[in-house]
């Protein structure tokens, strides 16, 4: 099988060559990476990534050195198992989760794997965090022997059935008028059409307007739902007829996960904003455990800061935020909404 490239939103996961033998050494050296690996001997050298190389061009393994910026930071790959290391240096940035996401898509969709199985050294606990982001689920826990420690370890296995990996790629949601769901690529054009136009634009940080397909279909590509937080959804009637989008994530360097979300206007005052986030955040706090979700809205839109209020958010501080819409940084509101608020004010238990 030949190995094609993936693109994911700030990496590319491409094939490994003979040339990047040094590299690989360079970076997999580190005994601080090593150390975590199975199979990989400390020290490394550059004469054991050629032959590692070799030994993938033969066997034509399904392994992707993972690059930044046209710079080799890691690599990942699922013959045999699920695995990957990451250089020290660009640790704690969502490098893994991004690539693991990219490779698991492939994978199940179209090799044709049922099961995919990984397993972590005891004390990897950023390895540990990253497969319980990417849906896998502890099996049993054994011992395994280490080669760059020389030694058999406490071992951690895991693994990620088909089952698993649909379950975690889609969500429903009903309310009495309005139907929510994973938003999916053929929800592009409705996106565009209401999510370009300038008085929705300006109220949002990353959209642009009027906003291109190319734009448009790497926004929900970004935001596609996997399980955790950091995703958007669509929002339609129960006919289908297309609404708008909700969203849920973290802005970089924030304290406390954000809601987003936004109507067509066309089909504003009719309740149908309040009706959706009263669903959606009673799915966010029940699936995630939540104890408080924030939100903001510019100054110049009163609008959103009714609904907000109607919801149960309340007021804590004044910031300021960009949109793509607007020619400079404007003054935004922020509220926090608390679960114990939010099912006291929607009676919900």
């Amino acid at each position: 099988m030949s190995i094609p490239e993936l693109k994911t939103e700030r990496l590319l996961l491409r094939s490994p060559q003979l040339s990047d033998a040094a590299v690989i050494a360079d970076k997999i050296g580190n005994y601080n990476v090593s150390k975590w690996l199975s199979v990989v001997p400390y020290p490394y050298s550059t004469a054991d990534a050629v032959e590692f190389l070799t030994m993938l061009q033969k066997d034509e393994k399904l392994v992707w050195l993972i690059e930044l910026n046209k710079e080799v930071i890691g690599c990942i790959g699922c013959s045999g198992g699920f695995g990957y290391w990451l250089a020290q240096e660009h640790w704690g940035n969502g490098y893994m989760t991004e690539a693991g996401d990219a490779v698991v898509d492939f994978v199940f969709q179209t090799c044709g794997t049922e099961t995919l199985f990984a397993d972590y050294f005891e004390g990897n606990h950023a390895s540990a965090s990253v497969l319980e982001k990417l849906g896998f689920s502890e099996v049993h826990r054994d011992e395994k022997h280490c080669a760059s420690q020389s030694k058999m370890m406490p071992s951690v296995s895991l693994q990620m059935t088909r089952a698993d990996y649909y379950a975690r790629r889609s969500f429903s949601i009903e309310t009495d008028r309005l139907e929510i769901r994973e938003m999916r690529m053929d929800d592009w054009s409705d996106l565009a059409r209401v999510g370009g136009q300038f008085e929705v634009a300006r109220n949002l940080a990353t959209v642009a307007s009027p906003w291109p397909e190319d734009e448009v279909k790497t926004w929900i590509r970004r935001g596609m739902f996997r399980g955790r937080p950091g995703f958007r959804g669509t929002v339609t009637l129960k006919d289908g007829t297309y609404l708008g989008m909700v969203g849920l994530g973290r802005f970089p360097n924030a304290e406390n996960i954000v809601v987003a979300y936004f109507i067509d206007p066309a089909m504003q005052g009719k309740g149908y904003v309040t009706e959706a986030m009263v669903g959606f955040l009673k799915f966010a706090f029940d699936r995630f455990g939540f104890e408080t979700i924030d939100g903001d809205h510019f100054v110049d839109n009163p609008a959103s800061g009714a609904v907000m209020r109607k919801l149960g958010f309340e007021f804590f501080g004044n910031s300021t935020g960009t949109s793509r819409a607007r020619l400079e940084p404007a003054p935004l509101l922020q509220y926090r909404l608390s679960k114990q608020n939010f099912e006291a004010r929607h009676e919900i238990s």
